[in-house]
């Protein structure tokens, strides 16, 4: 969910006292000019070799060549790039310490121009590697640019489920547990349809990201028309991943399906599956090892039972968000259309939900489940053994806002 609204409080813990704010002498900010991991890194990676190398069947000499043809693209985007970086450098340099935001204008226009020569060195590589081909190869280039789609563009999701790469997950499977004659017909129907949701899904978004604002102000009602045919787009391709995991775990060896449905788990709600202080204080317990052959099995039962239970309100409450995650609306939506006051705050606000929303129950159920296993753990465990478990105040409180605000 990469594109709800990620925002990150952090409470500093101090010990027996409290942390009171400096005031502020001066204000400041900053822009961001470049990202080195973007910017002047290959728009192709290694991952996007072995793609090319897979389906279009390389022989070894046509890797060799391939690999040739790639290092040519990289030295000449290192070289050029190298270059564009120390002129940005140098302004970024002089903008700064003369505190003039405006200097920074040849190197945003230096920036765009080299945004433009590095697709296009990208765009070469492409072109020469082609030449390279056989027919039977040039044959299955679409497969290629759909395989590269589904890397480049599966994280961009919203909803739970929208990440999800089940090509990926399968592929990270030891090859004996993929021998299902279906297993194969199943991956490629499955890469067809994903790839039609993910184009569907850029459509939508690129072409109406920048009118949303526009029409929140203009006219909310088509405002909201246009969100939920966002949220229509990122359901389908949720619902294609729903579909085909169901399917293609049917199709591997139990343990390995029961795994594929964990890990499609874990991506579609990793909230969820993140440990809470209290997990990870009662599953430290089950691995004391001073305990008593009698404790050993009290704890053993009691962490047992907590975690039966807890796996069965984690898959509850992930039901509640997927029908949620429907409906909810951006806060500056609901405020367009009257739902909320003007001045109602589209900020983050760690303020929880109201006590009878679905989720705040079940935050709640969740909390006295860790509480009610904790109570039972620290009545049958010695104070040094209670000390020696992970530390439910080590850290920073950490707040979350899954709240939409855009596309």
């Amino acid at each position: 969910m990469s594109h709800t609204r990620m925002l990150v409080a952090v409470i500093l813990l101090a010990v027996l006292g409290t942390i009171r704010p400096v005031q502020a002498q001066h204000s400041s900010m900053s822009t961001s000019i470049f990202n080195d991991e973007t910017t002047f890194a290959p728009a192709l990676s290694h991952a996007d070799l072995d793609v090319f190398t897979r389906v279009l069947s390389m022989k070894p000499e046509e890797q060799r060549a391939m690999e040739d043809l790639y290092g040519a693209y990289c030295n000449t985007l290192k070289a050029e790039g190298g270059e564009v970086r120390k002129y940005v450098s140098d302004i970024m340099e002089e903008s700064e310490l003369m505190e003039d935001i405006r200097l920074l204008a040849p190197a945003q226009k230096r920036l765009g121009e080299w945004e433009k020569r590095s697709e296009q060195l990208k765009k070469s590589f492409i072109e020469d590697l082609k030449a390279l081909l056989t027919r039977e190869q040039e044959g299955r280039w679409p497969i290629v640019e759909r395989e590269l789609r589904r890397m480049k563009w599966i994280n961009s999701g919203r909803l739970a489920g929208e990440d999800v790469d089940l090509i990926h997950l399968v592929a990270e499977m030891p090859a004996d547990a993929k021998t299902s004659p279906a297993l194969g017909d199943l991956l490629d129907r499955y890469s067809q349809d994903l790839d039609r949701a993910l184009l569907a899904r850029a459509d939508v978004i690129d072409k109406n990201s920048e009118k949303f604002g526009d029409l929140l102000t203009s006219d909310p009602q088509a405002a909201r028309s246009m969100y939920e045919s966002a949220i229509k787009v990122r359901r389908a391709l949720c619902d294609v991943n729903l579909r085909y995991a169901r399917l293609i775990g049917a199709e591997l060896p139990s343990d390995l399906g029961q795994k594929l449905d964990m890990d499609v788990f874990k991506i579609s709600f990793p909230m969820l599956s993140k440990p809470s202080r209290g997990e990870r204080y009662i599953k430290g317990a089950k691995d004391l090892k001073s305990l008593t052959a009698e404790q050993e099995e009290l704890v053993k039962g009691i962490v047992d039972a907590y975690e039966n239970d807890r796996l069965a309100m984690l898959h509850r409450t992930a039901e509640t968000i997927r029908e949620q995650q429907f409906t909810q609306l951006p806060v500056r939506l609901d405020k367009a259309l009257g739902v909320l006051p003007p001045d109602a705050d589209d900020g983050f606000r760690a303020y929880g939900l109201s006590a009878d929303h679905p989720l705040a129950r079940l935050r709640r159920e969740r909390f006295e489940l860790d509480k009610a296993a904790r109570n039972k753990l620290d009545a049958i465990l010695t104070p040094e053994q209670r000390a020696s478990l992970p530390d439910r105040a080590a850290d920073a409180v950490t707040f979350i806002d899954y709240t939409p605000w855009g596309l």
